[in-house]
């Protein structure tokens, strides 16, 4: 039979292997670590803010022309879907008139010949000192 000293030291012994098969290893740690990091950079975020002076508008391309080496399009807004501050409010069912980049004329034409709406970031330009104010807008980015 086991005298108390050989009891005592298998008691401990169990208590060791006990605490040691509980405890979580260091590489269990470090993914739990690693996929929340990754679940951080998965979660929504609030979208980027605009800057100042321009909207984010879901519109229909009416017609398309040019003048002096450069483009417009004739627009009508079906949708805001966002301002940036100090963005003169939009009426949704008015139209505008848009400068166009030379490199976003032919998104433009087809989304004309489609009939299909565009979503695209439009800055108003405002009239310098002393000038009359204009409706000047124009097209920043369209988006996909």
């Amino acid at each position: 039979m086991l005298n108390l000293k050989q009891l005592i030291f298998l008691f401990f012994l169990a208590i060791l292997i006990l605490l040691t098969s509980c405890s979580s290893s260091k590489n269990e740690v470090a993914e739990k670590k690693k996929d929340d990091k990754v679940n951080l950079l998965k979660k929504d975020f609030a979208p980027i803010p605009l800057a100042p002076g321009t909207a984010e508008v879901k519109s229909l391309v009416t017609n398309i022309f040019g003048n002096n080496d450069k483009y417009f399009c004739k627009i009508k807004v079906n949708e805001v879907k966002q301002y940036g501050p100090s963005t003169k409010p939009i009426a949704v069912g008015s139209e505008f008139e848009l400068e166009i980049p030379d490199k976003m004329v032919e998104r433009l034409d087809n989304s004309l010949l489609n009939k299909s709406e565009v979503v695209m970031t439009i800055s108003y330009l405002p009239s310098g000192v002393g000038q009359a104010d204009s409706n000047s807008w124009r097209i920043i980015k369209i988006n996909d």
